[in-house]
């Protein structure tokens, strides 16, 4: 069955592709495409108008159209304009849900383009862009509301997030969850061949759990239980704040000439992460504790007022790094020189007490939140990307654009971002073969800074990030596949051959050759030189749930509790 002509639409001078996208738009169906953008719209058209006609007979009714097609670079962009033109002619009745993704490099002139003009003022965009630089989009028409999503550009993560992207982005634009019933059809295309899969979900009215809940409530048990807090020190840190929100106890020191290692300052944001896991109920008597919500109010909005973005410029984030920066010694606000303590120190610490006080937060405060997480994650989209973005760096960075996921989209959360995170996770985790070439190695070393092997410092913090968002992951879409285990797996594999326990203390520690500069570190001061600095337990569970016997092992016989000599785990070799 062919599509008959349209001769009083707008969009009968572009022939069948336009008429094919109309027949779309008026079955109100959701439906994703993929592939292929003029040889196959009719023969999509047949099918698409052959499904109408049964849902048609079953009653039922959807109200939001959500079209997805990968970057075909001039095809794209006409039929993104004929797609929104389509939804013009049609009229208000219907609401628009695109999920773009963009491959490639991807100017900024060429986004404004893509958003331009055609956008219709009732409609709702929901743009995910794989980028090379940063930039912000912006709405023609003030009545339009813009989501904004991160994915990595990857040929088959259009499949693989459709569905929760639905969920996630068109619930509040077409209150999905009124519904009694909502068909999901997703029409995708592969080179000559083309497959139709029915996906029926079924709302109620009942919440849901859905990935985003899970890994929500995960990562904030896991920060409760992994941050150490005490009622003394919650009580001084409430005693002692001034009226501005500072405390006199800190160094608030910033810019060229404050301490280069462990910036003081950030320890403003060690303080408030432990008052807001008291205020979750990590110390009892402070749960909920109205004057404890009043002080972590005023601390926070004192490091809002000074944000180096703020009364500064963005660019002193990791302004050695950038040879065009706009940020020289001198600029205001709060920010530390060396690119570590703005990256990855503050607003990880940061990031955490803002997830946990999540639903608390006043819109300031969650902007605040929001810019200082995503702001650290942005140097992922930097064509060529800094230096520091390998090793353990990227699983640190990694973590601050998930917590960053779960504050967007106000507070909804924000999937694609937290996909991206995870995917760049699990690729960081694969076995790196080159030569001084960050990560894991084919014989268990990792390796930082350039060859360095640094188990027992970046390794262990690197194991230990992708233990803490695998256990989170579990039973989700982010989780890692078999190879990404098999691989993380490696470091156990070759890391239990480079430890010794200290038969006095029954303490494993890290072999001091591998722990690089922290063999300087007594073993009082709680660094890479204390012990194993691993929660054997957490390598247990997670090798348990992936049935990985090198992490089994390395939770179950690294406690030093049997040993009588400086083999751990009764290593013989």
């Amino acid at each position: 069955m062919k599509p008959r002509p349209q001769s009083n639409s707008r969009l009968s001078i572009r022939k069948e592709k336009a008429q094919g996208l109309l027949y779309r738009v008026q079955l109100s169906s959701l439906f994703g495409l993929r592939g292929g953008i003029t040889e196959d719209f009719i023969i999509v058209n047949d099918m698409i108008l052959e499904l109408a006609k049964r849902l048609d007979t079953g009653g039922v009714t959807i109200s939001c159209i959500a079209h997805v097609h990968r970057d075909r670079k001039k095809g794209m962009l006409e039929l993104n304009n004929l797609f929104l033109e389509a939804v013009d002619v049609i009229g208000p009745r219907f609401r628009l849900g695109m999920y773009l993704i963009l491959t490639g490099a991807v100017e900024k002139n060429r986004i404004a383009v893509l958003l331009g003009i055609h956008l219709v003022g009732r409609a709702l965009l929901a743009c995910d862009i794989s980028i090379s630089t940063g930039f912000s989009l912006r709405s023609t028409t003030t009545k339009q509301r813009i989501y904004t999503h991160i994915v990595h550009n990857e040929p088959d993560i259009a499949i693989h997030n459709l569905t929760h992207f639905l969920i996630a982005s068109l619930r509040g634009c077409c209150h999905l969850s009124s519904f009694p019933h909502a068909i999901y059809v997703m029409v995708w295309l592969f080179k000559t061949i083309i497959t139709l899969q029915l996906l029926a979900s079924i709302f109620s009215g009942v919440a849901r759990a859905s990935d985003l809940d899970t890994i929500y409530a995960r990562q904030i048990e896991f920060i409760v239980s992994t941050t150490p807090v005490s009622s003394t020190k919650i009580k001084n840190y409430v005693n002692t704040l001034k009226s501005d929100g500072s405390w006199s106890a800190i160094d608030y020191s910033a810019g060229c000439t404050a301490r280069r290692s462990s910036w003081p300052a950030g320890g403003h944001w060690t303080r408030l992460l432990e008052m807001a896991v008291a205020y979750r109920g990590g110390v009892a008597r402070y749960k909920h504790n109205a004057d404890l919500r009043l002080a972590i109010q005023k601390a926070m909005g004192y490091w809002f007022a000074n944000d180096y973005s703020v009364i500064g410029d963005g660019s002193c984030m990791d302004r050695e790094f950038l040879k065009s920066n706009h940020c020289p010694c001198g600029t205001p606000g709060l920010w530390g020189p060396n690119w570590y303590s703005n990256v990855i120190q503050v607003p990880s610490r940061a990031g955490k007490a803002c997830v946990l006080l999540r639903s608390e937060l006043t819109s300031k405060e969650l902007a605040m939140c929001t810019l200082m997480t995503a702001r650290a994650y942005a140097p992922f989209y930097r064509d060529p990307q800094p230096g520091y973005l390998s090793g353990a760096n990227v699983m640190d960075i990694a973590v601050i654009g998930i917590l960053a996921g779960l504050l967007e989209n106000n507070r909804v959360g924000n999937v694609s971002r937290i996909a991206d995170a995870y995917e760049r996770v699990h690729e960081q985790a694969l076995v790196q073969s080159g030569d001084r070439v960050d990560g894991i190695k084919p014989d268990g070393s990792f390796q930082q800074h350039g060859g360095i092997i640094y188990n027992g410092n970046y390794g262990k913090d690197f194991s230990n990030s992708f233990m803490e968002l695998e256990l989170q992951a579990l039973g989700t879409q982010f989780q890692a596949d078999k190879k990404v285990q098999d691989s993380f797996a490696k470091f156990f594999e070759g890391g239990k051959w480079m430890t010794y326990t200290n038969v006095m203390s029954k303490v494993v520690h890290w072999d001091l050759t591998i722990i690089g500069r922290f063999i300087s570190y007594p073993v009082a001061d709680g660094r890479a030189s204390a012990n194993l600095r691993m929660d054997l337990s957490h390598v247990l569970k997670l090798g348990n749930a992936w049935s990985q016997k090198d992490l089994i092992e390395f939770g179950s016989k690294l406690t030093g509790s049997g040993d009588n000599s400086a083999n751990s785990g009764g290593l013989i070799g």
